[in-house]
């Protein structure tokens, strides 16, 4: 679409919300370079539209992380990196406020990852036995 005077693009708030909504849903992507390719547009509209025109990014991004697939998951973390690392640079009071709020919310979907992917990693560890092959191809 072409933008001109008479309607900007970037006043069209219905085409910006149906673009977020759009964006959220593809955080199921398996290909890693689109992947972080739209990690970096959900950051990049986070900058301008969180939280006033964008209150959903959270409680998604949230949900994703606790309920969501392993790959949702994947992507809500690739996501909130580049959204983190955009909001590091923010200055204005009211930014880092917001910063503090979402890094705050979180907190705990992360966490349970860590304690789910850290059990995971210590029953692997106790099941591990180094004198087995690791490949149909070694032999004992």
């Amino acid at each position: 679409r072409i933008e001109s005077d008479a309607t900007p693009l970037h006043d069209n708030n219905e085409e910006k919300s149906w673009l977020r909504a759009g964006v959220l849903r593809l955080l199921d992507e398996e290909n890693r370079v689109i992947a972080v390719q739209l990690a970096l547009l959900i950051s990049k509209i986070m900058r301008c539209d969180f939280p006033q025109q964008w209150p959903q990014l959270q409680p998604t991004l949230i949900e994703l992380l606790e309920r969501g697939t392993e790959i949702q998951k994947n992507r809500s973390l690739l996501a909130l990196h580049y959204i983190l690392k955009e909001m590091v640079t923010m200055t204005l009071p009211s930014q880092k406020r917001n910063f503090l709020e979402l890094s705050n919310s979180m907190r705990q979907g992360c966490m349970g990852m860590w304690a789910y992917y850290g059990n995971d990693l210590l029953t692997w560890l106790q099941q591990w036995n180094p004198q087995q092959p690791h490949s149909a191809g070694e032999q004992k």
